[in-house]
């Protein structure tokens, strides 16, 4: 599994204080990315303080939001790896630093150049998105939403969010509101959490997201919108691991995915 599409990926949520009671409301909804490299479709699913996305190269990601525990899957090869928040925040550390030490061996202008781009991640990751609310409205899905507009380090944004989407989202935005506390707690913002689904739940649920974002002296532009939405009782069976899956560590299903096929690409 690519390490840029498992990070992308993991921070879509964080550990919680979980508190036991009924079963919470569950949603589904379908959403398609776009960017320069084409579009694809992924589909998520949430219950009970669990969310599940399948992307369309037969990988998933399962997270439990009130542990904080993450559990990756390449239903290809029939692998799954599981990791905290903890250890994959100290994973990006150590994999930013690797690309750093590379860096001495680069020209200079090609050092600099790629220098910036990491240290403006680096402090995208660490703060939360700056809204602004305009005056702009919009229907996504047939869903009325409110235009937001955002600037950080790494690229601008801008988001159609809907206060109320015709689904029951009051327990995962307050799931949303309780990971940006963790993640500061950590030292981190939610700009960790290239997820607009997660960054955004403060002002409402995301119908459509475009963001561009700054590599160097090049841009790219990355869209999602959200197809369908609806509510639906998810049930356990989609947050369950089959059983003839093999355990991995995260290091070794990236290798995996890094050999090519079922691998996702990055985000």
């Amino acid at each position: 599994m690519s390490f840029h599409k498992a990070l992308s990926t993991w921070t879509l949520a964080a550990g919680l204080l979980f508190i036991a009671g009924p079963a919470h409301a569950g949603w589904y909804a379908k959403q398609t990315h776009t960017s320069g490299r084409g579009s694809q479709d992924s589909e998520m699913y949430y219950e009970d303080h669990k969310l599940r996305i399948d992307n369309p190269d037969k990988t998933s990601v399962v997270v439990e939001l009130g542990t904080g525990g993450f559990t990756f899957i390449d239903h290809g090869k029939k692998l799954v790896a599981t990791a905290t928040l903890d250890e994959l925040i100290k994973l990006r550390d150590e994999m930013m630093g690797q690309m750093r030490a590379q860096l001495k061996a680069a020209p200079p202008e090609v050092r600099t150049q790629i220098e910036k781009s990491l240290d403006d991640q680096d402090k995208a990751m660490k703060s939360d998105p700056k809204m602004e609310k305009t005056a702009k409205t919009d229907k996504v899905a047939g869903i009325s939403c409110q235009i937001y507009t955002w600037k950080a380090p790494d690229g601008d944004g801008e988001a159609c969010l809907a206060d109320k989407p015709g689904v029951d989202m009051g327990d995962f935005r307050k799931d949303a509101t309780a990971l940006g506390k963790k993640l500061a707690a950590m030292g981190v913002g939610r700009g960790a959490t290239s997820v607009p689904l997660l960054q955004l739940a403060d002002y409402g649920f995301p119908m459509k997201n475009k963001r561009t974002m700054s590599m160097g002296a090049q841009t790219m532009e990355m869209t999602t919108e959200i197809k369908e939405l609806k509510s639906q009782k998810v049930g356990g069976d989609k947050f369950t691991i089959p059983a003839d899956y093999q355990k991995k560590t995260f290091k070794e299903l990236m290798m995996a995915g890094a050999g090519g096929g079922g691998g996702p690409a990055p985000r």
